[in-house]
């Protein structure tokens, strides 16, 4: 899988708490970069960044209502408790950023990263994100019930911790990884396991 970067221009501007607080022109912010922004418990309705990035940002417990991302970078980010739910995400990539308890039930992604990103306690009930890729990731108690990740791959992430592992169904695990989670597949299926 390749996500594409942001097409950021050689001078892109710089977004502000104030500017992203305000509306966006044309209903869009584009081809800019967001450092240091902090805005913790904003409501952003019908937000949609195209060709951005956002770096050291605070947007914990912000609601996204109606979010659309399209060649996005978040890096080194805080987006504890952040409302998601139901986001489109295409070329999305999340690096060095703490996504905890972040909800991301329903999400539609395509071509989606999350690299050495914390997801302790992440909803991912319901979110379609065929073919992401999970890179070095804590997911202590992520929620995957009813998720599509068909083909997603889970490179050097502890998957021991996650609830519902049918939303692992097509996904891509090393034999670590099966074999840790080889009681959650047999309480799935409703196998009884004898102690030795």
């Amino acid at each position: 899988m390749t996500i594409e970067a942001p097409r950021l221009p050689p001078a892109p501007a710089a977004l502000t708490a104030d500017d992203l607080l305000a509306e966006p022109e044309e209903g869009v912010w584009t081809d800019a970069v967001l450092r240091g922004v902090r805005i913790p418990g904003a409501v952003l309705e019908d937000a949609r960044f195209v060709d951005c990035r956002f770096e050291g940002c605070d947007l914990a417990g912000v609601e996204f209502v109606r979010l659309e991302l399209r060649r996005v970078e978040v890096v080194d980010c805080r987006l504890s408790g952040v409302d998601l739910g139901a986001a489109r995400l295409h070329d999305v990539r999340f690096a060095g950023s703490k996504l905890d308890d972040v909800n991301l039930r329903g999400v539609q992604g395509e071509r989606v990263a999350f690299e050495d990103c914390v997801l302790r306690g992440a909803d991912f009930q319901k979110a379609s994100l065929p073919e992401a890729l999970f890179t070095e990731c804590t997911m202590d108690g992520a929620d995957l019930r009813r998720a599509s990740l068909v083909g997603a791959t889970f490179l050097g992430t502890d998957l021991t911790g996650i609830i519902g592992v049918d939303g692992l169904k097509g996904a891509v695990l090393d034999r670590n990884q099966a074999l840790s989670l080889s009681l959650h597949f047999a309480a799935a299926l409703k196998i009884t396991v004898l102690e030795d």
